[in-house]
């Protein structure tokens, strides 16, 4: 550690203050031991900011690699939703299609029921698709407030 205290002129002062001889050496070599023992120099501080800055580094590499690795299974989820509810419509589509074509023979008031039937099922994959999509704009929302957090932390870390 290399500090900038002149202990000689230290004692020099304290000797024209008043001060012994002996009092004024004594008080310096404790007073330089102090300094030399327990302050932290420039190089000390920087050293230290490096370490910090490095580490900080890291970190947020990690919390990047997080975030995009939780962004890549939203993405996967999304999409496996997507071809479950692209199925699930085809085949209520081949279903109606089927209903349909069995009940033209049939009176007009069949023909009736069962387009109401097939409303009453698109309403539910309609609700079912509009609590998905609640549910994942909560989730994109809530990673969003973490990485803000985690960015804000980052930030003062920095400064």
């Amino acid at each position: 550690m290399s500090n900038n205290f002149n202990a000689v002129a230290f004692a020099e002062r304290l000797e024209n203050g008043g001060f012994t001889d002996a009092q004024a050496k004594a008080l310096a070599s404790a007073l330089w031991e102090l300094v030399d023992s327990q302050l932290a120099t420039k190089s000390d501080l920087a050293a230290l900011e490096a370490r910090l800055t490095a580490a900080i580094a890291g970190c947020r590499a990690e919390f990047t690699t997080a975030i995009n690795a939780s962004r890549a299974e939203f993405i996967m989820a999304i999409n496996a939703l997507r071809a479950e509810f692209t199925t699930a419509i085809n085949a209520l589509r081949m279903e109606v299609t089927m209903e349909v074509i069995a009940s033209r023979a049939e009176s007009k008031t069949d023909l009736a029921d069962a387009k109401a039937e097939l409303l009453e099922k698109i309403n539910e994959v309609h609700i079912n698709l509009l609590k998905l999509k609640s549910e994942l704009i909560m989730w994109i929302v809530s990673l969003v407030i973490v990485q803000t957090g985690v960015t804000a932390v980052l930030f003062k870390f920095l400064h």
